[in-house]
């Protein structure tokens, strides 16, 4: 029986190796680019679950709501990043972290992690996914303008200029649409309700 045991947790730390190895072999920037895509598909697949729940509702209540899509998401969340981060979670570090720091990831945590996504869904049940999307690719200009304006972040005139890009990029993608019914004139410009 002890030697069933030594040579199962020898396989287990055996695989652990391979796996750790092959998660340093690839390079960060396909990590990076598995999160972009995740991130550009997020609206879609929130407002194709919604639907798909509002047509399979149960007891006349749709069953994918904003609680358990935040519940769930920030679950997944806190697993990959504890699997990514589990050498630094330690009771010591966590105690390391003056107070002041505390409150400030609490707030950001409450912002960004219930706020903005409760935002999202509301205009997700209310409008099309292109149109959230769009609304959404403003948030880097502002980021960028808040961070010089508050902060005194100091960037170059490429980010600058990246940014207003996206901007006149989405403010004509909204502005030069196809006349149809469900426009609206708002101070001169024919604007979509979604």
């Amino acid at each position: 029986m002890k030697q069933w045991y030594k040579e199962e947790n020898a396989s287990y730390i055996h695989l652990h190796i391979i796996v750790s190895q092959l998660f340093n072999r690839i390079p960060g920037r396909t990590y990076l680019l598995l999160a972009i895509i995740i991130f550009a598909a997020s609206n879609s697949v929130i407002r194709k679950l919604t639907d798909l729940g509002a047509q399979n509702a149960i007891d006349g209540r749709n069953l994918i709501s904003l609680c358990n899509v935040l519940f769930v998401g920030n679950l997944c969340a806190l697993a990959v990043l504890f699997l990514v981060y589990r050498q630094q979670c330690t009771v010591q570090n966590f105690r390391s972290i003056p107070s002041k720091t505390w409150w400030g990831l609490i707030g950001i945590s409450l912002l960004s992690g219930a706020l903005a996504p409760a935002l999202t869904f509301m205009a997700l049940d209310l409008t099309a996914v292109n149109n959230v999307v769009l609304i959404g690719r403003i948030e880097p200009p502002l980021i960028l303008a808040l961070s010089i304006l508050i902060l005194g972040d100091r960037v170059n005139l490429w980010v600058i200029a990246g940014a207003m890009v996206s901007f006149v990029g989405v403010a004509l993608t909204i502005l030069l649409q196809a006349p149809t019914t469900d426009m609206m004139d708002m101070g001169g410009l024919t604007i979509g309700r979604g």
